[in-house]
């Protein structure tokens, strides 16, 4: 007599076979989908309260880590939150106009957030002859289209 294969609903919303459900659960798709992401309040909300006492940590937007030039111990915030709690205006290193700072880019307010964009789809070119953006360069040079071509061009040399 054959055995009837059962499906297990999984937590990450897919149905599974029962015998393949313990390799289920440690694929990257199921992960992926499991994990915190680390722009959900509650996860940050729990980052913040596990590091607030060992690291620089702001109080606003419950950042952790902050390098020490950035960060203002005697309020608990990043220089980031502190100018925008302050207010005012900030030129756009792109635009070259006054914009509110609650309009600029975090974490350095250089640019508005418009600007900021435009700036991370703007084609450029690679070093390696491709053409990309700045979103996707870094996937970019990890892939190996790009080690290839660096590597040939290293060896013509």
């Amino acid at each position: 007599m054959a055995t009837i294969a059962t499906a297990i609903s999984c937590e990450c919303g897919k149905k599974v076979k029962a015998h393949i459900y313990e390799k289920h659960i440690k694929t990257k798709q199921h992960l992926y989908v499991i994990r915190p992401k680390k722009t959900d309040l509650s996860y940050k909300q729990q980052q913040y309260e596990q590091n607030k006492d060992l690291n620089n940590c702001c109080k606003n937007c419950l950042k952790t880590d902050i390098p020490p030039c950035y960060y203002i111990s005697h309020t608990n915030l990043c220089v980031c939150c502190s100018q925008i709690l302050a207010g005012g205006t900030r030129l756009c290193r792109i635009c070259k106009q006054d914009k509110p700072v609650e309009l600029m880019e975090r974490p350095y307010l250089y640019y508005c957030k418009s600007c900021a964009n435009i700036r991370i789809q703007k084609p450029m070119d690679c070093e390696c002859g491709a053409t990309i953006s700045l979103s996707t360069k870094y996937k970019h040079q990890q892939s190996q289209k790009h080690l290839r071509a660096m590597a040939d061009r290293l060896n013509s040399k």
